[in-house]
C-alpha cells in the first residue's frame, strides 16, 4: 500500500476522478511510493504571485519524481488548437491552457522550486535535482482507443482508463520514461532527507533554537560594541594591559585599538599566539587592512624575520628539539631582525597574551621605540599552555567584568569553574542552561552525538553555526575515522564558507567563538581536561554548550 500524504482525501474542492484515483493509488501502489495529493505551487514573476497545483506527486527512491495531472471525463480539442472538457453529458467547458502544457509547466515550476531548496539540505547535491523528474496525464473515464497522441506527449506518460487494471504498472512505464539510464537508487538516507526536509518540510512555527541565536544575537553584538567605549575612556593612555575573563571583548578591543591606530597613519603590529585567532582577526579587517596594520602570530612574526635576515626557518623533525626551537631559537631570528633596523612598528598590540613566555616579551619590545604604544589583552584564568610571566612594566592596568558575548547561564557557568565573579550588562538574554551527556565509549559518544547534530539542525541551525571541541585531535579522540556527524561533513579548517561543522581542539580554537559548543571527550582523569581546559573550552559558546562527559563534568 502507498505511503499517502494527506492520509485521506478530505479536499472539498477535489474532482471526483482525483477522489477516485486517490483510493487506486493507495490500494495499487506498493509501500515503495510516496504520493501527495494536491501539491500546492506559489511561483514569482513579473506581474506578481501565481498560485498553482499539481494533482498528484508520486516520489520513488529509484524512478524518481511524477507530476501527475488528472483529468476526469474527456477531451478534445478542435482544428483551432482550442481545447475542452467534455462531461458525461456530453457538455463542454473550454480549457484556459493545454493540459499538456499545463502538466509540464507546473512540473518546470515544482523543480525550480525544489532545486532553491536542495543545498542547504543535500550539500552534496552541488544545487541539482538528484533524482529522475517527469510529468503525466491521466484520463480516468475514457480510452485511447488507437487515438494518436499529441506532439509533446508520449503514449507512455498518457494513462487512460485501461491503466487503471494495473495501474502501478502503469506509473512505473511513466516514470521509467523520463528516468532511463538515470534510474539509479538514491541511498536511503538521501531519500528520506530529500521527502522530510525539501519536498515536504514540516511546518513548526515553535520557539526553534536557530530562532534563539538570531534573537540572543542581536542583543549581544549591540552589547559588545558598548565595549569599545572603553577605548574612547582611554584615548590618552598610551599602553595599558587590559585583563578580563572570557567574553569580555578582549578581542574586539584589541582590533579596534589596532584599527584606531593605523588610522593615525601608524604602522601597528597586532599579535596573537594562536594562527586560527589571526587569522579571524585579520578577515575582521576586511578592506580595512593595508600596509600600515599587520596581524601575525608571535611565531609568524619569527618566520617573517628570519625571511627578512636571509636565513633558513628550519624547524627539526624531533618533537623535543621542535620545543626548544619554537621556545628560543625562533624568537632570536626575531630579536636579531629588530636590533638590526630590518623590522619594526610604531605601535604593537597583543591579544591572548597569556599565551606568551617572559622571555618572549623582550622581542615584542624591541618590535617598537620606547615610549610607543603597547596594548596588551589577556586572561590569566586561561593560562592553557602554563607560559604566563611577567608581562612589560609601564603598563596601564584596565579591568573588564562584564562578559557581554554569552548569554547570562554560560557566564555563570564559567564562574562556576573559575569560581571569579563576572556580571552580564543590563539586557543580555538568560540563555538556555548547558546541556550534559553522558556516555560509555567511543560508540555510544558518536552515537549520542550524532543524534544530536540532527536535532539542532532539524531546529534550523546550520553547521557551520556549531563546533566540536576536544581535548585531543582528531585522529586521537571519540571521532577518530568519522567524517560526517547527522549528514553533516566534518571540517578541520575554519573557513568563512564553510558548510561543515568544524572540529578542532580547544587550545586551537581559544579566543575563538561559536554558536554552539559540542564538546566532546570530556573526562576528568585526563590531563588534558583541567579547571584551566575546561573553562577555555566553555566559554568559547555563545548560546548553547553541550558537554559529552564519562561522569560528572563540574566535579573537582
Amino acid at each position: 500500500m502507498a505511503n499517502m500524504y494527506p492520509p485521506t482525501i478530505e479536499d472539498a474542492h477535489a474532482s471526483g476522478g482525483e477522489k477516485q484515483l486517490f483510493d487506486l493509488l493507495q490500494r495499487s501502489l506498493s509501500d515503495e511510493f510516496f504520493c501527495y495529493h494536491s501539491k500546492p505551487l506559489l511561483t514569482s514573476s513579473r506581474s506578481g504571485l501565481r498560485e498553482g497545483e499539481i494533482d498528484f506527486v508520486i516520489l520513488h527512491p529509484v524512478l524518481g519524481l511524477l507530476a501527475l495531472e488528472v483529468k476526469g471525463g474527456g477531451l478534445s480539442r478542435d482544428g483551432k488548437g482550442r481545447w475542452s472538457h467534455v462531461r458525461a453529458d456530453g457538455s463542454r467547458e473550454e480549457l484556459r491552457k493545454d493540459p499538456f502544457a499545463q502538466a509540464r509547466d507546473n512540473l518546470h515550476a515544482l523543480v525550480d522550486l525544489l532545486r532553491s531548496r536542495v543545498r542547504p539540505v543535500l550539500p552534496e547535491w552541488s544545487g541539482e535535482l538528484r533524482l529522475p523528474h517527469g510529468h503525466a496525464l491521466i484520463l480516468p473515464d475514457v480510452t485511447m482507443d488507437g487515438e494518436l497522441v499529441p506532439s509533446g506527449m508520449a503514449r507512455e506518460i498518457l494513462l487512460d482508463a485501461t491503466a487503471l487494471g494495473d495501474l502501478e504498472a502503469g506509473i512505473r512505464a511513466a516514470m521509467g520514461a523520463w528516468a532511463g539510464s538515470r534510474a539509479l537508487p538514491l541511498p536511503a538516507r538521501e531519500f528520506k532527507r530529500f521527502r522530510k526536509h525539501v519536498f515536504h518540510p514540516a511546518l513548526r512555527l515553535v520557539p526553534t533554537m536557530a530562532g534563539r541565536v538570531l534573537q540572543e544575537g542581536a542583543v549581544l553584538r549591540r552589547l559588545t560594541d558598548e565595549q569599545t567605549r572603553l577605548l574612547d575612556a582611554t584615548e590618552l593612555v598610551v599602553s595599558a594591559r587590559v585583563e578580563g575573563p572570557a567574553g569580555t571583548g578582549k578581542t574586539v578591543l584589541a582590533v579596534e585599538k589596532a584599527r584606531r591606530l593605523a588610522a593615525t597613519g601608524e604602522r601597528v603590529c597586532l599579535i596573537c599566539y594562536n594562527r586560527p585567532l589571526a587569522m579571524a582577526i585579520r578577515a575582521s579587517f576586511g578592506d580595512d587592512a593595508d600596509d600600515g596594520l599587520h596581524v601575525s602570530t608571535y611565531h609568524g612574526l619569527c618566520r617573517w624575520a628570519a625571511q627578512l635576515l636571509g636565513q633558513p626557518f628550519d624547524v627539526p623533525p624531533d618533537a623535543e628539539a621542535q620545543q626548544e626551537f619554537w621556545r628560543s631559537q625562533a624568537p632570536e631570528f626575531l630579536l636579531d631582525a629588530a636590533d638590526q633596523g630590518r623590522l619594526g612598528f610604531d605601535a604593537v598590540v597583543v591579544d591572548e597574551a597569556q599565551d606568551l613566555l617572559t622571555e618572549w616579551w623582550i622581542t615584542v619590545e624591541s618590535l617598537i621605540a620606547p615610549g610607543s604604544p603597547l596594548w596588551v589583552f589577556y586572561d590569566p584564568a586561561q593560562d592553557i599552555y602554563d607560559r604566563a610571566g611577567s608581562m612589560p612594566s609601564g603598563l596601564v592596568p584596565l579591568m573588564l567584568t562584564i562578559n557581554c558575548r554569552a548569554t547570562q547561564c554560560l557566564r555563570e557557568l564559567c564562574d562556576r569553574i573559575t569560581g571569579r565573579t563576572t556580571t552580564s550588562p543590563a539586557g543580555a538574554p538568560d540563555g538556555a542552561p548547558h546541556e550534559e551527556v553522558h556516555y560509555t565509549d567511543a560508540a555510544d559518544l558518536r552515537g549520542k552525538l550524532d543524534a544530536r547534530v540532527g536535532a539542532l539542525t532539524e531546529q534550523g541551525l546550520h553547521p557551520a553555526q556549531m563546533v566540536i571541541l576536544s581535548p585531543h585531535r582528531q585522529q586521537n579522540s571519540s571521532l577518530a575515522g568519522v567524517e560526517q556527524l547527522a549528514g553533516c561533513p566534518i571540517v578541520l579548517t575554519q573557513d568563512q564558507d564553510r558548510n561543515g561543522i568544524l572540529f578542532s581542539t580547544a587550545q586551537r580554537f581559544k579566543g575563538l567563538e561559536a554558536d554552539v559548543v559540542l564538546l566532546i571527550d570530556q573526562d576528568l582523569s585526563d590531563p588534558a581536561c583541567t579547571q584551566v581546559h575546561r573553562y577555555v573550552a566553555a566559554s568559547r559558546a555563545r548560546h548553547l554548550l553541550v558537554v559529552f562527559a564519562r561522569g560528572q563534568w563540574l566535579a573537582g
